[in-house]
């Protein structure tokens, strides 16, 4: 008992630094920076403005926050930035698209990046996310079905998006015939095209987006919403199919569930690699204070943006490492299905 009590206050007298250390982050008088890797109007950007609005009273010191638009290459470039220029006091975080940290994935021995997910210092998501496949009312395909007997016109913003990733794979799995057409910045400008009629439908609306800020197209029946895209239908579309039911082959399913796995970090942050774990740790305290906020949270239901199972920084780091260990061949087979 007495090795026992030696043992545990040695333990306590070499964690005490790092408690203390941990105590001690301070942001008054700093500026934090939310960098949100899309464009004005897109649904990752109005989350950025969200967390910019209310992330500083969570944090010690009370900093002011800004926000900065950086976006292009599916947030490859915010990655990038993040990465190699971004200082690693917390003073810069990021909002990232959810399909990043499966890039180097999907690219295999030609990244497009400089950045390693697995190294990104990730401190939060603010949602798990469903989208769906929707068709415009005038489009000629407007069922399952028809997917498979005819294309249909469907904006991607780059080639390792989500729209882009998910579109490749149900055409080559499920005999869809998406005609995926780049490069279209930003959720307004592929609205836009929609209404104009130069697309025929969206390939990843978000359901909470779409019911809130497009709800005259729902009630109008304007859009006609024809799979989701999750690994569990969302509560208010029951009936609704998932995009893995189109697919028959197991070996295939499990492969669209390692792409459809992005889907539970809906919208995550990062800060730079080698950032000290006691900043890291601070900034996951205060976006963990942010999230159970009334004000935060009220603030959200006005701005349309859905708050559902957050997800911290840790939880982040565990599924992308366990998305990291696909075995090889999966990967294979993943890569050559993946490419639009």
């Amino acid at each position: 008992m007495k090795v026992f009590l030696k043992a545990a206050l040695l333990s306590l007298a070499l964690l005490s630094p790092i408690v203390a250390q941990a105590q001690a982050i301070d942001f008054r008088g700093k500026q934090i920076t939310v960098i949100a890797a899309d464009a004005a109007g897109s649904a990752y950007t109005n989350y950025a403005q969200l967390v910019h609005r209310h992330l500083g009273r969570h944090l010690d010191g009370g900093p002011s926050v800004q926000i900065r638009l950086m976006p292009g290459a599916d947030s490859l470039i915010a990655a990038n930035f993040l990465s190699e220029v971004a200082p690693k006091d917390g003073t810069v975080i990021a909002a990232l698209y959810r399909g990043l940290p499966t890039e180097p994935l999907l690219q295999g021995a030609e990244p497009h990046g400089k950045f390693d997910p697995r190294a990104l210092s990730w401190i939060a998501s603010l949602n798990a996310e469903v989208s769906l496949a929707i068709a415009w009312h005038k489009s000629s395909v407007q069922t399952v079905a028809a997917l498979r007997e005819r294309p249909i016109i469907v904006p991607i913003g780059g080639v390792s998006g989500d729209a882009a990733v998910f579109g490749a794979l149900l055409n080559a799995f499920a005999g869809t015939q998406f005609k995926m057409i780049c490069c279209y910045q930003g959720t307004a400008a592929q609205d836009l095209a929609m209404e104009r009629g130069e697309i025929e439908g969206r390939l990843n609306f978000s359901w909470d987006n779409l019911k809130r800020t497009r709800r005259d197209w729902l009630e109008q029946k304007k859009v006609i919403p024809l799979f989701q895209f999750s690994l569990a239908p969302h509560p208010e579309l029951p009936d609704l199919p998932l995009a893995i039911d189109l697919i028959d082959s197991p070996q295939d399913r499990a492969i669209m569930e390692i792409a459809l796995s992005r889907q539970s970090m809906g919208r995550p942050y990062a800060a730079p690699p080698g950032t000290p774990p006691a900043i890291v740790a601070a900034l996951r305290k205060g976006f963990e204070r942010m999230v159970k906020d009334p004000a935060f949270l009220a603030d959200a239901e006005k701005s349309a943006l859905e708050i559902n199972a957050p997800m911290g920084g840790a939880e982040i780091e565990a599924l992308i490492a366990r998305l990291h260990a696909t075995d090889p061949q999966s990967l294979e087979r993943l890569r050559k299905a993946a490419k639009p």
